[in-house]
């Protein structure tokens, strides 16, 4: 195997493609079983748990006391 191949980048966008392309059959298989609102807030928990085992290695860092009001407004509006 060349080093390009096994390089973090490339493995990073490999997994990032199979992980998306097998979202939308796992979407129809799921929608049918558990509604649009559970499966929204099974995506979302997935995502958290992904997000949490990621951050360490990232050096993400938890937002300012100041920034925590003004998180909830760049969502979008209800």
């Amino acid at each position: 195997m060349s080093a390009r191949i096994a390089s973090p980048r490339f493995l990073a966008l490999g997994g990032t493609v199979v992980l998306w392309a097998s979202a939308f059959p796992a979407i129809r298989v799921g929608i049918d079983g558990l509604g649009v609102a559970a499966l929204s807030f099974l995506r979302l928990l997935i995502a958290a748990v992904a997000l949490l085992a990621v951050a360490p290695f990232a050096k993400v860092r938890l937002p300012r006391r100041g920034d925590l009001p003004l998180i909830p407004c760049a969502g979008p509006p209800a």
